[in-house]
């Protein structure tokens, strides 16, 4: 039986645990660099979530694909700026660790669905 509602979707609980983690490790940053860079992550992310939640809202499965690519596009987004922050040092390892483990879990998901959808 599929989801009634996006929150039942694990893909979309994860993409919301990104953008929660997002916002925790630029809290963390210089308050320069959080400035500079930190929108930019933050809505990354939150893009991630609110894609799959707008795709899920849709009336047709090709609708829900293109927004899970969308969703997609913007996660190779987050994963760029990421990479970034990691080559300035501006969060500490492990959340950085953590980041790429939800980041890498998320596009697994995308992908999985989309490919799926897609049939």
């Amino acid at each position: 039986m599929p989801p009634k509602d996006h929150r039942d979707l694990r893909m979309w609980q994860r993409a919301v645990d990104l953008a929660v983690l997002t916002h925790f490790v630029v809290e963390q940053f210089p308050i320069a660099s959080r400035i500079a860079y930190g929108s930019q992550l933050r809505r990354s992310a939150v893009s991630v979530a609110a894609n799959i939640a707008e795709g899920a809202g849709r009336r047709h499965r090709r609708e829900l694909v293109q927004f899970l690519a969308i969703a997609r596009g913007s996660l190779a987004e987050l994963r760029t700026h990421r990479v970034i922050i990691g080559r300035l040092n501006l969060a500490p390892t492990e959340q950085l660790n953590s980041m790429d483990e939800t980041i890498d879990h998320v596009a697994r998901m995308l992908t999985k669905s989309i490919n799926t959808l897609s049939r």
